[in-house]
């Protein structure tokens, strides 16, 4: 009995770090969607630095999530 407890523990855990990822993946989708329609004639370096921050603030909705 108390491995099975354990296990819906274990499936539970699975299934909320799943959603979590989700979830951040959908909002840096969407940022990176949103850059690419708002601002078309973007420089490279401009693409970089959006780039590099949307990863910044994929790593703290992680954390905030959490």
């Amino acid at each position: 009995m108390h491995e099975f407890i354990l296990s819906k523990i274990n499936i539970f855990n699975i299934k909320l770090r799943y959603n979590i990822t989700m979830k951040v993946y959908i909002i840096w989708l969407l940022g990176v969607t949103a850059w690419n329609f708002l601002v078309p004639d973007a420089t490279p370096i401009e693409d970089v630095i959006v780039a590099v921050l949307l990863s910044f603030l994929s790593i703290s909705l992680k954390k905030v999530f959490k």
